[in-house]
């Protein structure tokens, strides 16, 4: 779409003078320049063909990374002219890429190494009791690694800066013992918890509130989808340019002489 509708040329791209910087334009984008009889003037179907190669070119490319190939070449780039409509979504990244399991593995209710948002507080502290530690350290006095740790992981994402040091400190030197490390670990996650499990039990005794609060969002994304919409529908078809032209007197005897 990007590439379709948001991509055109300047009207300068025509003249003689800029026909270097064309060329070298068609060749970047795979081009070839045997297609094009660039004899100036250029004729109108010249210039629809030249418009629709490099829009089927970026096409197969990506126009963002078309840009960004031909950023250098300052001369062709300013030939073109880009109509934002629609910006391509990127990703949202977080500051933990996953979440382990009690087993160390990627957490999954399929796996069976789930924590779920609804478990009371005894479920949690008897799960965390269980979750794999640092596989070295078999005995109370061995030293471990936090940073192999999927409970120090845990740490990470629910206990303070106070606690993380502890434990770190405390597993590398064998001050404390894993089953110490869970507790402090599960005592910061139900902490985080609780809050969300209320909700939860709330909206479960209110399901009309639920009802209500999905179709506040609906309306929310039906009002920007329409938005988008319009903007869609005017990249494509061109109902508002083709209303200005029809109301331009001038435009429409020019059109009728032509």
């Amino acid at each position: 779409f990007n590439s379709f509708y948001e991509l055109r040329l300047r009207e300068e791209a025509f003249d003689k003078s800029r026909s270097v910087a064309l060329q070298r334009l068609l060749m970047l984008a795979g081009e070839r320049l045997e297609d094009y009889p660039l004899e100036y003037p250029l004729a109108a179907e010249t210039k629809v063909a030249i418009l629709s190669g490099l829009r089927r070119s970026t096409a197969a490319e990506g126009l963002e990374n078309f840009l960004e190939r031909i950023g250098k070449f300052k001369d062709s780039v300013s030939l073109l002219g880009i109509d934002r409509v629609l910006a391509e979504p990127e990703v949202m990244l977080t500051q933990t890429p996953r979440v382990p399991g009690l087993d160390g593995r990627k957490m999954s209710k399929s796996y069976g190494n789930a924590i779920t948002l609804s478990e009371s507080d005894e479920e949690i502290r008897a799960k965390t009791k269980v979750m794999m530690t640092d596989p070295a350290r078999k005995r109370r006095s061995d030293p471990g690694n936090p940073d192999v740790c999927p409970v120090y992981d845990w740490h990470k994402l629910f206990s303070d800066k106070k606690t993380l040091e502890w434990s770190a400190h405390g597993c590398r030197t064998a001050e404390i013992g894993c089953i110490e490390c869970k507790a402090a670990m599960a005592d910061h996650l139900i902490k985080w918890i609780e809050p969300i499990r209320a909700r939860r039990v709330k909206y479960e005794q209110h399901p009309a509130q639920v009802l209500e609060i999905l179709d506040e969002g609906s309306k929310k994304a039906r009002k920007v989808a329409q938005g988008t919409m319009e903007r869609v529908r005017e990249a494509v078809f061109g109902w508002e340019r083709k209303r200005a032209e029809i109301a331009r007197p001038e435009i429409r005897k020019a059109k009728a002489k032509s």
